[in-house]
């Protein structure tokens, strides 16, 4: 099924809601979640109003927003510092190419125009941290590539990793 604009999702969760919590379910035990920070407010404010005088937490945001909240809540447990920040955007590519000069790695930064070599990284980055893939397993896969001069571009990629992730945990960046 497909529910595109103005087809009344908003009001059915906040009915949703109201339903639980007339049935008996705390509010507070409640989360609501959707993709962009407009649907939440409007989300908050029909929920809210149906809720009266009831002045207790409310878990209602986007993905990102909650899961940041719950990070700096209980983050704590997994090694996460609750005074943390968001590194996006044109902030990870700068993050990235101080990287990729610092540790000069020739067959990375030996490119003709290795700045063009940084959003293909990220990429690769994310792709490895979505599939769950250990920066080990990517440097065992390097190391028998038969196309060596593409086994040393992941070695050396590899080690970027690494220092970007040692350098996101200490400046406390996620």
């Amino acid at each position: 099924m497909i529910a595109g604009a103005g087809t009344g999702k908003t009001a059915v969760i906040a009915e949703r809601f109201h339903r639980l919590v007339a049935g008996g379910t705390l509010p507070a035990s409640i989360l609501v979640m959707t993709f962009t920070e407009r649907a939440a407010a409007e989300m908050r404010s029909r929920i809210e109003a149906g809720l009266g005088s009831y002045f207790g937490e409310l878990w209602i945001g986007t993905f990102h927003s909650i899961a940041q909240s719950l990070l700096r809540e209980d983050g704590w447990r997994l090694g996460i510092a609750p005074s943390f920040r968001v590194l996006a955007g044109a902030d990870r590519w700068i993050q990235m190419r101080e990287l990729l000069w610092d540790l000069g790695d020739p067959a990375l930064v030996g490119a003709e125009r290795p700045d063009d070599l940084v959003n293909p990284l990220l990429r690769l980055l994310e792709r490895l941290k979505q599939e769950l893939i250990p920066t080990h397993r990517l440097e065992d896969w390097a190391r028998t590539c038969e196309d060596r001069e593409l086994g040393e571009q992941l070695l050396a990629a590899v080690a970027l990793f690494r220092a970007y992730s040692r350098r996101c945990e200490a400046q406390k960046l996620l």
